[in-house]
This record gives C-alpha cells, structure tokens and sequence, in this order.
C-alpha cells in the first residue's frame, strides 16, 4: 500500500496525547501513585500538627507576651489534648456498625 500522507484518527490522537504530554504517553498509575504519596505527605503532615498542638506545646516553655496569641490560646486549651482518647470510643462503635452493615447486605 502506498502512503499518502493520510493518517488514520487513531494515529492522530496518540500523536495529540504525546504532544500533549510532552513526548510521553498518559500513565493512570503514575498519576495514582503521585496522588497516593500526596495523602500520604498531607496525613503525616497533619498527624505532626496535631501532636505539637495537643502534647507537644505544653512541654516547651511558655511563650512571651509579645508571642503568637494562637500558640498562646492553643497552650491554655484544656480540651484539645482529650480528643484522643475520646476518638477512640467513636471508632470502634463506626468499625461496629460497618461490620453490622455490611453483615445484613451480604445476608440478604
């Protein structure tokens, strides 16, 4: 067969992709695992930031006057350090009804 000069739809569009993606093909799982280091860096980030507002800061010596007055207000706050151990009542009655759920549906 003689060429033409005629390329088929299917030759134009994974040209467009390549163009598109700068040479390289289109690859979900790349993109599924820069998404997945993402949440990853995002929960440890704020794990981190929990920790410091909840045991960290009542270790470390009191800020000055002329300090943050949220470090202060988040120093002085008599609750936030119990949301642990109160979580954890909560989750496992969550883990309880999702078993219970998901018992009934696949009885049914």
């Amino acid at each position: 067969a003689k060429d033409c000069g005629v390329r088929s739809s299917r030759e134009e569009l994974d040209s467009g992709r390549k163009a598109l993606d700068g040479g390289e093909r289109f690859d979900p799982r790349r993109m599924i695992k820069a998404l997945g280091w993402l949440l990853l860096a995002a929960s440890t980030f704020s794990l981190l930031l929990f920790l410091y507002a909840a045991f960290i800061i009542r270790l470390l010596p009191a800020p000055s006057k002329e300090g943050s007055p949220l470090l202060a207000a988040i120093r002085e706050d008599q609750y936030y350090h119990l949301l642990v151990p109160v979580t954890v009542p909560v989750a496992v009655v969550a883990v309880y009804l999702n078993w219970f759920s998901i018992n009934l549906f696949s009885h049914s």
